[in-house]
């Protein structure tokens, strides 16, 4: 029931690739975005495996790209050849504004008034109201401001203020020592795509620590995420040139909600802090709590969830409440402790601890050896579609 993967990073940096104002020229290089890139615009599968072994190689001129396509094993159409050329094309981030100024000894460009700025060989454009560009040796910055808007296929990034921050190792100035790499969006934060929604007031990502930072206004206006599982497993299939697997008739979807989520990749965990809901699709589970954190593996599918604070959670014919809920995927348990209630269509039940299984069905519980539970059989209830079962 809990082998469903976290999508947040993937989701939060898909429309984020090569953000950062290009420093190319009119040479080609393919790369692994290169292939995604073609792959959406329609290439060929087989082609694209081809063009594998072209990865990091620069090219200086188009005739000498092309003479490397010649020699593969089998030969890009000329229409295939055009789309190549376009995607590996290493331009600069084209720029356009009301007002530009510039300082050479800071290496810093200020575009203003309706800046719009398009890479095509990401197939990005993005828009604001205020462009703020300083690029040093081993460092680099990026200030934007005014109703931000980034676009790259049908993933979008909206917000009101946008920060990215670069520095090498070597580089350290009164505010930052490399190295580092930070991305923020304030004011309104949202990204959509194909594989769900994320919204908030806040969104920080370290991208060297791989930690992500998501934060609402208060509990009353929270943090929101919407993830398609389905949909996430298809993109890391299209991402790695493989076969997409077929599409479910019921779409596995989670919907996270909490004043703060904050994501640690290298330690496999999510946290999410203040109001939280989860809500699990097609399980129909749900579970609130004050606090929940959210332990996974390498391949990102989910061991452990651990609440507490007020915790409730239901599931299709019962509903448990308790000060703290731990469910383990490998023993497929529930483990209830402090002031645990479980209630169903034909029981209810008490103790300081209970241990369930997570499908309902299986109908077995325990009690802690030195707290037993307190059972209560119900006699002519209504059906399992009644309040009882409802947290809220």
């Amino acid at each position: 029931m809990m082998r469903f993967r976290i999508g947040l990073l993937s989701l939060i940096f898909c429309c984020l690739t090569n953000f950062v104002w290009a420093q190319g020229s009119n040479a080609y290089e393919l790369s692994s975005n290169t292939l995604i890139h073609l792959r959406q615009a329609g290439l060929p599968l087989e082609i694209l495996r081809d063009l594998q072994s072209l990865i990091g190689i620069r090219f200086d001129t188009k005739e000498d790209l092309r003479a490397a396509l010649q020699k593969l094993p089998r030969s890009p159409t000329t229409e295939a050849l055009e789309q190549i050329e376009q995607f590996a094309e290493m331009r600069r981030l084209q720029l356009q504004a009301q007002e530009f100024s510039g300082d050479q000894k800071k290496g810093e460009l200020v575009f203003r008034g309706e800046v719009e700025g398009e890479l095509p060989r990401e197939q990005l454009r993005f828009r604001s109201e205020l462009l703020n560009l300083v690029r040093q040796e081993k460092y680099e910055k990026m200030r934007s401001e005014g109703s931000v808007e980034v676009e790259q296929w049908d993933r979008t990034l909206q917000a009101g203020f946008l920060f990215y921050e670069r520095a090498e190792e070597g580089f350290a100035n009164e505010d930052v020592r490399g190295p580092v790499q930070i991305l923020r969006f304030n004011e309104e934060f949202r990204a959509s795509a194909k594989q769900g929604k994320i919204s908030g007031n806040l969104m920080q990502a370290d991208l060297l620590r791989q930690q992500v930072l998501l934060q609402g206004r208060s509990e009353a206006e929270p943090a929101r995420m919407e993830l398609d599982l389905d949909e996430i497993r298809r993109q890391q299939a299209f991402n790695s040139l493989k076969e997409l697997p077929p599409t479910s008739d019921s779409p596995e979807t989670v919907t996270l909600q909490a004043a703060q989520a904050t994501l640690n990749n290298q330690v496999r965990r999510l946290l999410l802090e203040g109001a939280v809901e989860l809500f699990k699709s097609p399980e129909q589970l749900r579970i609130y709590g004050g606090r929940v954190q959210v332990e996974f593996d390498a391949a990102q599918q989910i061991q452990t969830v651990y609440a507490e604070r007020a915790v409730c959670f239901e599931q299709p014919g019962r509903v448990a409440r308790a000060d703290s809920v731990r469910m383990e995927q490998a023993t497929q348990l529930i483990l209830l402790e402090g002031n645990a209630q479980v209630q169903t269509d034909q029981y209810n039940l008490q103790g300081e601890s209970i241990k369930l299984y997570m499908d309902v069905s299986q109908g077995v519980a325990q009690g802690d050896d030195n707290s037993p539970i307190r059972v209560t059989i119900l006699m002519d209830q209504p059906n399992s579609a009644s309040n009882a079962f409802r947290c809220r």
